[in-house]
Order: C-alpha cells, then structure tokens, then sequence
C-alpha cells in the first residue's frame, strides 16, 4: 500500500469516526425522545383516571381519596421526568447540531481537496496537448472547469454539509442524511489518483450528559 493510500484512509478513518460519533448522537436524541413521548402519554392517560374518579359518585370516599393521592402522586413524578427530558433534549439537540456543523466542514473541505486535485490533473493535461488560440473566445479556465473530470465533482459536494443558518429540526434532518450523502464523495477520494488529503481539524464535541 503506497504512503498516499495509507495518508488519506487514516484521513477517512477519523472522518468516518466523527460519523460514527453524529450517528450515535442522533441515536440518543430519538431515544430521548421516545420517552418523553412514551412518558407525556403516560401522564395525559394518569389525568384521565383522575377525571374518572373524580365524576364516580358511586365510590367510597375512602377509597377514592387514597387512589386519588397515588395517581396525582404518579403525575406528579412522571411530569418532572417529562420536564427532565425535555431539557435533556434541548441540550442532545444543541450539542447533535454542534457535532454535525463540524463534520460537514470537515466534508467540504474534502471535496475542496479532491476538486483542486482534479483541476491540477485537468490543467496539466490540457497544457501537455493543447495551447489556447490568440484571442480564444473562452478562457483556459473555463475548458477546465467544464471538463468531465471538473464538473462531476459538482455532484459530490452536498449543499446541506455547511447549512447552518437553518431552524434546528430541519438541521437535524439534514444531519440523518450525512452517512448516506458522504459516501459518493469518499468513494471518489479512495479513487483519485495522487491525491494526497490534508489531515483536516475534527475537534471532539462530547454529547452534553445530564446528571441523574
């Protein structure tokens, strides 16, 4: 395995590992979610027996006053929990959006790297075999920028890696989509020749874990 080759895997290896990391953020915020979901229906349907008693004129006083302190005591409890979560995941959100913003520079800056490596390999061919007419109605550039090997590149670079300025449940629907939207671009990279990939900056951002 030549140096390139071993230079740009450890570069997708930690790239796959900061995706590993979005996912497993993702993972924790749907389960957060499903309790707060499983737990506000479980209150809503405690206020319902509650409402129950209360109209069953019918029942022992006693009885109905001991039954009526455990469920609201049962609300009680069960709302707190749901309030915790509720905070719990603002903050899984927060810290999820922070984690995947990072991550999709990190994939910009790749697609940047193997375009500007593309262009390179498009211009010395061009310079090898052709020479641009006096007064050429187009520029060199242009050649380059719309040659095949250019411009596939176009259809590598998701538009949503570097969305930021988006509301944060539509964030995070972008974000679910990564895994699936990086693996054209890693495809292309493992198959360029020459291409040598900058180790890019993937600074950790641990998931916010609240106290018990």
């Amino acid at each position: 395995m030549s140096a390139n080759v071993t230079n740009n895997n450890d570069v997708l290896g930690v790239v796959d590992g900061k995706m590993a990391e979005l996912n497993s953020a993702l993972t924790k915020l749907d389960d957060l979610t499903a309790k707060h979901a499983a737990l506000t229906k479980s209150v809503a349907d405690l206020k319902k027996q509650e409402t129950e008693h209360l109209r069953n004129d019918a029942a022992n006083e006693d009885d109905a006053v001991q039954t009526l302190i455990q469920l609201r005591g049962k609300v009680d409890v069960q709302q707190a929990r749901a309030n915790s979560l509720n905070d719990q995941i603002k903050e899984q959100k927060a810290a999820t959006v922070g984690l995947g913003n990072t991550l999709g520079q990190v994939l910009q800056t790749l697609w940047y790297q193997l375009k500007a490596n593309r262009t390179a390999r498009v211009t010395r061919i061009f310079d090898q075999n052709f020479e641009m007419p006096f007064n050429a109605a187009f520029s060199k550039s242009t050649f380059i920028e719309d040659s095949r090997l250019v411009r596939e590149t176009r259809d590598l670079l998701s538009p949503r890696f570097n969305s930021r300025h988006v509301p944060t449940v539509d964030r995070i629907a972008q974000l679910r989509d990564f895994s699936k939207e990086f693996g054209p671009l890693r495809d292309a990279i493992q198959k360029e020749p020459d291409l040598v990939l900058t180790p890019v900056a993937t600074p950790t951002l641990s998931v916010v874990e609240r106290a018990a």
